[in-house]
Parts: structure tokens; sequence; C-alpha cells
């Protein structure tokens, strides 16, 4: 009586092959072993970004966003947000962008550097109401010289912008009192090379 051969195979994998041609099998195989490669070449390029950056910068962390609600301590007589809470705002989602990436105030002070705000430009559609939530999005852009611009988008809860503005930081030595260039955060920061908004940051 012959032996019957083993197979790795499972019923529902036999039955799938069984409709198949063998012109189609050698396709499929072709197939699977293209998804495989491309996969191997990712998992390589995901490592190889997270060495040369020490882990770093997270993927798709170009674009910083949080949530927040207008307290009463940050309203006027009108119960709107004042301009003066939108820049705090402003401030605590870029510091807290700044942080995820590894270039918030611990790690600068560390190299006795700080980031200092130079120039801001705020325009609102309309100011957050008392208990509203909104959102804040901020991401950088390219580098211009010793200075880091800065990008924000106001949001409701419906996801409606409602206002925008734009930034420019530089990296003060905290010796000297002159800014400094830091080549290590320049090559840290992530930048949005297009931004087709109605407004552009303020020229330093």
């Amino acid at each position: 009586m012959p032996i019957p051969q083993r197979t790795a195979l499972s019923g529902a994998a036999r039955f799938f092959y069984a409709d198949f041609s063998p012109l189609m099998r050698k396709a499929l195989a072709i197939f699977l072993l293209m998804a495989y490669n491309i996969l191997a070449a990712f998992s390589i390029l995901v490592a190889f970004i997270n060495k040369m950056t020490k882990g770093r910068i997270p993927i798709m962390l170009k674009i910083y966003k949080e949530d927040f609600t207008v307290r009463s301590y940050q309203t006027d007589l009108n119960a709107r947000m004042k301009p003066s809470a939108i820049l705090e705002v402003m401030q605590e989602a870029a510091g807290q962008h700044s942080e995820l990436l590894g270039l918030g105030r611990s790690a600068l002070l560390a190299k006795n550097t700080a980031w200092v705000l130079t120039r801001v430009e705020v325009d609102m559609d309309r100011y957050p109401a008392f208990e509203e939530t909104f959102s804040v999005e901020t991401f950088p852009m390219p580098v211009r010289r010793c200075f880091f611009p800065r990008y924000f988008i106001f949001r409701d809860s419906n996801g409606i912008e409602i206002g925008r503005a734009a930034t420019l930081w530089v990296l003060l030595d905290l010796g000297t009192r002159s800014m400094t260039k830091l080549d290590v955060v320049k090559a840290l920061m992530p930048t949005t090379p297009t931004c087709s908004r109605r407004w552009v940051c303020p020229p330093p």
C-alpha cells in the first residue's frame, strides 16, 4: 500500500489551490515572494532610521495635535478666549511637540540652549467660547538661516478651522545670550515642505 504524502497545506489551502492552473500558482508564488521582500525591506528601512536618529523621531510625527477646553480664567467679559490664552495654548502645543521630538526644554538645557519666540502672527476667525473644546495642530517648516518657523491651525469640535498662526523661533545660547546653531536640532526637526495657506510666516 502506498504511503500517503504529507503536505503542509491545510484543507482550505488545498481547495484554494485546486482552482488555479499551474501558471496562476506560479504567479501567486511570485507575488507572495515580492510582498515578503517589500515588507522585509520596509522593516530594514525603519530600523535604519531609528538607528540614525537614536529613536528620537517617531514616524508620522510631523504634525502634533492636542485638544483644549476653554477655562474661565482664559476668557474675557464676553466669555470668549483671550488672545493671551491663545498664545499660551500655542506655547503648550509647541512644547509638547518638541518634547516628543527630543528637542524639549530639558534636552536643550543640557546643551545650555533654549527656544526663544521672536515673531508671532495670529489670525482668528472667531475665539473659542467658555467651556468649548477645540484642537490645536502645529508643525514646523524648513529652517530659515537661524530661524525655525512653526505653524498652528485651530479647529472646533467639528473639525472646522477657526484660526491660524505663524511663529518664528530661534535657539539662544544661555551662556553668550546670542543666537546659536545646533546641527542636531536641525537634523531632528521634521519639516513640511509645502503649506498652501492664506497666511505666511512673518519675515525674520
